[in-house]
């Protein structure tokens, strides 16, 4: 009988744990393609404050809107995929990559139409890296800890890939090593200087960031999990034992680790701890009454 309530309860668990999966996959889903809506609104808002604030005008004014209403469009595409249910399982990987690539690409790259030239490290003075924590927001709506650890290390790959790229652009400056602050302060106003320390400052905080981020969706996936298990385990032994008997059980394991609770979705319970808790909880049986009523 042990044998075959063990092999029940194992069977159980398997499907409790295929039906949280399953329950995972399709809330993943719809992370997905909320975090596409979510992008696509982000990617609008952006639009319309450029066209307000751009000083150029037109083909140069065309130039930096239509390249932002460029992932405006790619937004929406990537919601109608998600929404269809038609892209394979390594599509937001390939979506988060050709994102971060386009993304530095149009923030870096200098605009064809300008009648005034931009020396190649202007862009990197301004806070456009700022644009790649987008990306960050948008998949952390996904609930997977793995895309947003590969959308980190996309966006710092892109980034540093454009700061190689201006680097060897001819005209560069940079601090030479051991220079004093009146050196520094002079390269610094300089229309071709690219500092290090603000390239690896952003670095590191954008790592610092997406890391942190995947450990957060991490540990809600860990607390879904567990409480689902926990829950599966209190009704499992809902079967064997009394309302009060598991109450008492379940406060005695609170303070017990998951993997406790994991183990005892059967019964958890020995004979001897159930008659203990048994005798406990069992309400004394009363004495004959003296002088009361005799049995007839």
């Amino acid at each position: 009988m042990r044998k075959i309530a063990r092999s029940q309860n194992a069977s159980e668990a398997v499907l409790a744990r295929a039906r949280l999966d399953a329950a995972f996959a399709a809330e993943e889903r719809r992370g997905l393609m909320l975090a596409s809506g979510a992008r696509s609104a982000a990617a609008f808002v952006v639009v319309a404050w450029l066209a307000v604030v751009n000083p150029n005008e037109g083909a140069a004014w065309a130039w930096v809107v239509g390249t932002a209403a460029l992932f405006l469009v790619t937004g929406l595409a990537q919601l109608w995929l998600y929404w269809r249910a038609i892209v394979p399982p390594a599509a937001p990987y390939v979506f988060v990559l050709v994102d971060s690539l386009m993304l530095a690409a149009v923030l870096l790259c200098p605009n064809p139409f300008v009648t005034v030239p931009v020396p190649p490290a202007m862009p990197l003075r301004f806070a456009n890296f700022l644009y790649f924590f987008v990306v960050l927001m948008q998949m952390a709506f996904s609930f997977r800890p793995r895309l947003l650890l590969w959308s980190t290390l996309c966006g710092i790959a892109a980034w540093s890939m454009g700061f190689a790229w201006v680097m060897k652009q001819p005209g560069i400056v940079t601090d030479p090593p051991g220079a004093d602050t009146g050196e520094r302060l002079v390269r610094y106003f300089l229309p071709n200087y690219v500092s290090h320390l603000k390239f690896q400052t952003e670095i590191v905080v954008f790592l610092v960031v997406g890391v942190g981020l995947a450990l957060l969706v991490r540990r809600s996936r860990d607390l879904v999990t567990e409480r689902a298990e926990a829950e599966r385990a209190r009704g499992n032994l809902s079967r064997y034992f009394s309302p009060k008997v598991v109450e008492d059980g379940w406060k005695r394991k609170s303070s017990g680790t998951a993997a406790a609770w994991r183990s005892s979705s059967a019964t958890p319970f020995s004979r001897r701890s159930e008659s203990r808790m048994s005798a406990r909880t069992t309400p004394a049986t009363p004495s004959p009454a003296r002088g009361g009523c005799s049995r007839r």
